[in-house]
């Protein structure tokens, strides 16, 4: 596996996948302010064939609520 790519809008993964394999990809969100935000669905491709690709589900809001002392976060569905 290539080193990730952290982007500010995505994070790039490169997996060498074999048939009927299982993949376990994690990343981590950086929270700079509270609110509500949406986290888009993952979505991958084969970077040969593009015609081979997927997209995931949502995991849902993800809420920060922003308090005295701390900031906590929250994932809805």
């Amino acid at each position: 596996m290539c080193p990730p790519n952290y982007r500010d809008d995505r994070y790039v993964a490169v997996v060498k996948l074999n048939e009927h394999s299982l993949t376990h990809l994690f990343y981590l969100i950086r929270v700079v302010s509270p609110g509500t935000f949406t986290v888009p669905p993952p979505f991958v491709e084969s970077m040969y064939r593009p015609e081979i690709r997927g997209i995931g589900e949502t995991p849902g809001a993800v809420k920060v609520l922003n308090t005295r002392c701390s900031s906590f976060l929250s994932l809805t569905k």
